[in-house]
């Protein structure tokens, strides 16, 4: 059988972020044919091995949803924690067999590709943050994406936390009453916030933290 005959006519989009893997399938037309989900995809917060399990996951939910019998023709990748030329060279091999053709950088590059010239200015803020621009002449800036330990500020996972500090303030009598209280602990299961110990330490993921986010808003909104 000829190259030319065994391709599918499908394309494979995958974004992979610090909680979530969404991954797309899209016909010759550019319409979505499939789609799957896993988790964090990002190798620095859960390790190479996992995020790679996560990319296949959602990969493979969306190649059976599309009723794709054999690879796609080509897959673009788009993924936290891939800022080097060690980042591509690790993640190479395990993206060897996920189509014919493998393109793979940032998230924050994905939504700068979809631009006219690629010029523009992508901001993500989901478990982590970044921002990235590029002119039509191709230059580019970078802020932020330096993880949670030194930046990540106004992401999921910095609103998540800075919840739960409010949450221990106010059991310590150091801060006010705050509704967050009552949110977070029956989002988690928990009677008293002296239970946040056992909750938090000492292997929560970011990803937990960050699904926190969403009660401060409510909160807020209140």
């Amino acid at each position: 059988m000829s190259d030319d005959a065994a391709r599918t006519g499908y394309a494979l989009g995958i974004d992979g972020g610090g909680t979530k893997t969404h991954a797309v399938v899209v016909d010759a037309r550019g319409r979505i044919r499939g789609e799957g989900y896993a988790g964090s995809a990002n190798h620095e917060a859960v390790g190479l091995a996992r995020a790679a399990a996560s990319l296949r996951d959602a990969a493979g939910a969306a190649l059976s949803a599309a009723g794709c019998g054999g690879p796609p023709d080509a897959a673009w990748v788009g993924l936290a924690g891939i800022d080097s030329s060690r980042d591509v060279r690790a993640w190479q091999s395990r993206l060897s067999n996920l189509a014919r053709r493998v393109r793979l950088m940032n998230d924050a590059e994905l939504p700068l590709c979809a631009l006219p010239h690629r010029a523009g200015i992508a901001l993500i803020a989901g478990t982590g943050s970044i921002a990235l621009g590029r002119d039509s002449a191709g230059a580019t800036a970078r802020a932020g994406g330096w993880g949670h330990t030194l930046g990540d500020e106004g992401s999921g996972y910095a609103i998540g936390r800075q919840a739960l500090q409010a949450v221990t303030r106010a059991a310590d009598g150091r801060g006010p009453h705050t509704a967050l209280s009552e949110r977070i602990l029956a989002h988690w299961g928990l009677a008293h916030p002296e239970e946040l110990f056992a909750r938090v330490y000492p292997t929560i993921e970011k990803g937990d933290i960050a699904q926190l986010a969403p009660f401060v808003l409510e909160a807020a909104h209140e």
